[in-house]
């Protein structure tokens, strides 16, 4: 199967001759209608030959495919200016269609694109510049955008063809690689199967001569091991292996004989763990028995420990709650200090209020004696002009008289008023300062209070948090006294396991008396165990 650089090879070919072929039909097509022919033909030998030379020198980069494609495009624009003023000039702007349609065998889209923009410049620019280069009859805009759009519809159906080819050129090529990659996999895998078939035949050949080997051997091991554990189920634990055996059994003997030397050896050791095991249970018994007397007087202690500690929480829980009354007392106290404490500062606010409606009343009288002392200034010029005045004024001069002395008993009466008000104010203000003395000493009071307050609060916390103690150390003597009763029933449970336990190593003892075992290979294996024991430690 061919691959797809060697179409667009073929491709670029093809249309390399196609613009070459242009050269001569270029000619032949100016000279019959009377077109410049020097000017035609020279111009698209121009594009063949630019064409040809990229191609020549980088035959596969796309740019020298676009390249192709745009000359393609020029030699039938040459071939458009060619056919100016004839009436096959509109039927040669179905060459584009075809050529556009020529580079879409290069399947790829940027190719496609690129001669289908040279397409639409040419016409786009060409229509304002030289409209008889493309169309019959001067500049038509409307007919560059119809041929645009169908151009554009085109290169659209065209795109989506190349982009189709270019996947489905991918996945074909990868699917190409990857069967010839398989197919060299496996040739490979069948020549190494062959190999390895080979070579297990010969290694089951002599696996079939070692197995029949092997096997005659150890029917004969299997023989003499079924003897010597013979022996052994009947009790004889002295069974040994002694005769010589294949060179690869050597270790099946040696652990034989160790297994059934261990045996021996824990057997003789079982015994005397027997004897101690026995001892033991008597010591168990005594302790046992010990214990339970112990455990009795324990519990008596513990019951009188209980009634005392009972006795102490109730008293804590006594004091905790007398702690706790003391602080409700010492709280409402507080509350009603700190309330006398805002009547004082109330009181203070009240001589304050006095104080300064007294000074108020002080200016105020001092207005009245200002102006009783002008009323007697006015009522001295009455006087004086009435006197002047003779005996027309006389009674004039009675009346001033009168409101002099009016003035000056008012004047008197505002000075004694003042002097009354001054004394008042002072009394008012000594006052004012005992009061804030007082409440000094009602705040250093209320200091006092929060402070035993403070206490107070301390000492009943504490107080109940050592009740709370005193009840979790009374649950907790109730506690062991339930734990010494337990005890004294597993001390009893310990004695008759002690009396259980010695019967069961009596019965041991007698069991172990019914296997023959060496003692001199039993001692040395407990020689060697004790060592390896030591060594471990």
């Amino acid at each position: 199967m061919q691959r797809p650089d060697d179409v667009y090879r073929r491709a670029d070919k093809l249309i390399l001759v196609l613009l070459w072929a242009h050269v001569p039909f270029n000619f032949l097509v100016s000279w019959l209608v009377g077109a410049p022919v020097g000017l035609i033909t020279a111009s698209t030998a121009i594009c063949a030959g630019f064409a040809t030379a990229l191609w020549y020198l980088a035959p596969n980069p796309l740019a020298v495919r676009m390249t192709i494609a745009v000359a393609l495009m020029c030699v039938v624009s040459l071939l458009l200016a060619a056919m100016a003023g004839h009436r096959w000039q509109v039927d040669i702007h179905m060459y584009y269609f075809v050529a556009v349609a020529l580079v879409a065998v290069y399947c790829n889209p940027f190719v496609i694109a690129v001669a289908a923009s040279t397409v639409a410049l040419h016409h786009l620019v060409l229509n304002f510049i030289l409209p008889a280069a493309i169309y019959p009859g001067g500049s038509d805009f409307l007919r560059v955008v119809l041929h645009a759009v169908i151009l554009l519809l085109e290169s659209a159906g065209l795109i989506w063809m190349a982009v189709m080819l270019s996947n489905a050129f991918a996945r074909e090529g990868g699917a190409l690689q990857s069967a010839q990659e398989a197919t060299v996999a496996a040739e490979q895998i069948a020549a190494e199967l062959r190999f390895a078939k080979e070579v297990e035949q010969r290694r089951f050949e002599e696996q079939r001569a070692f197995q029949a080997e092997v096997s005659e051997r150890q029917s004969e091991l299997v023989s003499l091991l079924a003897s010597k554990l013979e022996q052994v189920a009947t009790g004889d634990l002295t069974a040994r292996i002694r005769e010589p055996v294949d060179k690869s059994f050597e270790k099946v003997r040696d652990d034989f004989n160790s297994a059934n030397g261990r045996l021996d050896a824990a057997l003789q050791r079982v015994n005397e763990r027997a004897a101690s095991v026995r001892q033991g249970a008597d010591r168990i018994s005594g302790a046992a028995d010990d214990l339970s007397e112990r455990t009795e007087q324990q519990a008596a202690n513990l019951e009188a420990a209980a009634a005392a500690l009972k006795e102490v929480t109730e008293n804590a829980s006594q004091a905790a709650q007398g702690a706790g009354h003391a602080n409700e007392i010492i709280a409402a106290t507080d509350r009603e200090a700190k309330a006398t404490s805002g009547m004082v500062q109330e009181a203070i606010g009240a001589m304050d209020g006095i104080t300064e409606s007294a000074t108020k009343i002080g200016q105020t009288i001092g207005v009245i004696d200002e102006i009783a002392f002008q009323i007697n200034l006015l009522a001295l010029n009455a006087g004086v002009e009435a006197a002047r005045a003779g005996e027309a004024g006389r009674g004039f001069a009675v009346v001033a008289t009168e409101v002099r002395s009016l003035a000056e008993r008012s004047g008197q009466a505002a000075r004694e008023i003042k002097d009354i008000v001054s004394n008042s104010a002072a009394q008012v203000h000594e006052g004012a300062k005992l009061v804030q003395d007082a409440a000094g000493a009602i705040r250093a009071i209320l200091t006092k209070v929060s402070e035993i307050n403070r206490i107070v609060s301390t000492i009943a916390g504490d107080a109940k948090l050592q009740a709370a103690g005193l009840d979790q150390v009374n649950a907790m003597v109730a506690r062991m006294d339930q734990m010494t009763q337990k005890n004294s029933v597993i001390a009893e449970e310990s004695a008759a396991a002690s009396v259980s336990l010695r019967e069961e190593s009596d019965g041991l003892n007698r069991l172990m008396g019914e296997f023959k075992s060496g003692a001199a290979s039993g001692g040395v294996l407990r020689k060697q165990e004790d060592a390896g024991v030591r060594r471990a430690s």
